[in-house]
């Protein structure tokens, strides 16, 4: 597929251009940002390459600020051909789309992997393994804990059942009462039924974490339960990153899992962008 560049608004001259490439035997796409005089810091974002529109702000927003990004989907999601691969055997996805950003700006050297939930942990069990990724920005970490994540939408909807504004969204939705009775009765089903935490892909997640040797900025969604869960999870490891410097968090308050509100979603990008460009400049 041969590039095609497009003007895109801002104070700099910018490209965007489809990306195709292999991994393995799949071929695969990915989107690439590049400012015309871009730092040798790259962003790569997991993220649809389609239909994820957060995805395609942060990268345009973090190519304004002279930060090289790509933004592409693991193997069997999206456009990209392959089996469906779990998060655990990722790791070659990331490597080839570090790749793939080098192929068309050969000048970077170092990144900065954002992932959203279970890009995230993706992440987590990738970086450690890749001296060149120097700063994860892991946002609403997602660890497998159906359970306990089913308990928190319980417990956080019990905790809104006071407040008149939640009774005013129900009143005007289109299922109204007996549907938000029904959605419910599910989460509280789905505390009953959804199995426990299996521990090994946590585990992993977690002692992925650790062991990266760079710098992290978890950004979290305030009305998001799966961000209850992870803390939870791996409080103390937080808690000694945070101690020694090599971890800071972020929260944006009201924000949902995918930061659908716009002025949340502008929370997101530009703390990501001021933070790795931060980074860069450090790590230069």
């Amino acid at each position: 597929m041969s590039p095609a560049d497009h003007a895109i608004s801002g104070p700099v001259s910018l490209r965007e251009y489809p990306v195709e490439y292999l991994c393995g035997s799949d071929r695969v796409y990915g989107v690439a940002h590049l400012p015309e005089s871009p730092v040798k810091h790259g962003l790569i974002v997991i993220g649809r390459t389609g239909s994820d529109r957060g995805s395609v702000y942060l990268c345009r927003d973090a190519a304004r600020a002279g930060l090289p990004a790509f933004r592409f989907d693991f193997r069997g999601r999206g456009w990209c051909e392959g089996p469906l691969v779990p998060v655990q055997e990722t790791g070659e996805d990331i490597a080839c789309a570090i790749q793939a950003l080098q192929s068309v700006a050969p000048g970077i050297g170092v990144f900065t992997i954002v992932g959203m939930s279970e890009g995230a942990a993706a992440a987590f069990l990738y970086a450690r393994s890749d001296p060149r990724v120097a700063g994860i920005v892991a946002v609403n970490p997602w660890i497998r804990m159906e359970q306990e994540t089913a308990k928190q939408h319980v417990k956080m909807n019990l905790a809104r059942v006071g407040k008149r504004e939640f009774w005013k969204r129900i009143r005007n939705s289109e299922s109204g009462y007996i549907g938000a009775a029904r959605s419910f009765v599910r989460l509280v089903g789905n505390v009953v039924t959804a199995p426990g935490d299996p521990g090994a892909l946590k585990q992993h997640v977690v002692d992925g974490l650790m062991r990266f040797e760079g710098k992290t900025c978890i950004i979290l969604g305030g009305a998001d339960p799966s961000t209850i869960v992870f803390q939870k999870a791996a409080a103390d490891q937080i808690d000694r990153l945070t101690a020694t410097g090599r971890m800071s968090s972020y929260t944006v308050p009201g924000a949902d899992h995918v930061f659908s509100d716009s002025g949340a979603r502008r929370q997101f990008i530009t703390h990501t962008v001021d933070w790795t460009l931060a980074l860069a400049r450090e790590v230069a």
